[in-house]
């Protein structure tokens, strides 16, 4: 069973978050009138944080661990990272 994305977004470098940043809609490209979901994500913190999956209670998350979804998971509209200076990687598929 696949399913056929749209395409990939990631960061080019190690990122830096501000207080509740949110990393999926900051990518929606502004012609887009439809849902914007990831339906496959990686993220990776380099500190201990915590963050939200579609406005849910904070989860969290240990440095260098890998946090990971795939097409089998449910969509993904919003990932926010609560803590501000967390240094961090992710990369999505919509």
């Amino acid at each position: 069973m696949g399913r056929k994305g749209q395409g990939f977004i990631g960061c080019s470098d190690v990122v830096t978050s501000g207080a509740n940043q949110e990393i999926i809609q900051a990518h929606k490209p502004g012609t887009w009138t439809i849902d914007f979901n990831a339906y496959k994500l990686t993220f990776k913190p380099y500190a201990n944080c915590h963050f939200k999956i579609d406005g849910g209670d904070s989860i969290f998350w240990e440095a260098n661990a890998i946090f990971q979804t795939d097409y089998e998971d449910a969509d993904i509209s919003t990932f926010t990272i609560v803590e501000a200076g967390i240094n961090f990687i992710y990369y999505f598929s919509y």
